[in-house]
């Protein structure tokens, strides 16, 4: 238990031979949530304002302007969570390390990409908060403990706005 395996697909999702990656974690894997990469310059959009005329497009496209940002064309980093409470970061390359640590299995794990931060929520619904730092690391910012009835699912979101909305079996969410 707690195998990953990362496949290449095609455009119409069908998956190229065999795995490119597979990670094993020694523990039931929780949950996965992916990390968008930075969006590069729109090609599209700079080639049609360049025909016309528009000199920035142009100088993006020119050897001695601005360089062009093309951003990743696959890719995307992603957060795997395991049993043990453990937060591993898997990069681009899909090289892995873990980013995070607490008590008890992860239930939730959400990210917010306008502020680069991560919120873990455990089986005995410890909410932490974490700033992702930008060379891969994670800082504690801020830890509560939510409540529900006993025995109810809780469902939890977070908005890009830091709003945290929790559905745990009450009449109010």
């Amino acid at each position: 238990s707690g195998a990953l395996a990362v496949w290449k697909v095609d455009a119409r999702g069908r998956l190229h031979g065999n795995h490119l990656v597979k990670h094993e974690y020694k523990k039931p894997l929780t949950c996965c949530i992916f990390r968008p990469s930075t969006p590069g310059d729109d090609v599209a959009m700079l080639a049609r304002a360049s025909v016309r005329g528009d000199e920035r497009a142009l100088d993006k496209f020119s050897w001695k302007g601005a360089p062009l940002k093309m951003g990743p064309q696959e890719g995307l980093g992603f957060f795997i969570c395991t049993a043990d409470g453990k937060v591993h970061s898997v990069d681009e390359y899909c090289k892995t390390s873990v980013l995070l640590s607490v008590e008890g299995s992860i239930k939730k794990l959400l990210y917010i990409e306008k502020t680069e931060a991560l919120a873990v929520i455990t089986e005995n619904l410890m909410l932490s908060q974490y700033a992702l730092g930008p060379e891969g690391g994670a800082q504690e910012i801020m830890k509560g403990k939510l409540s529900s009835k006993s025995g109810q699912n809780v469902d939890v979101v977070w908005t890009e706005d830091g709003l945290l909305i929790t559905a745990s079996g009450e009449q109010v969410i």
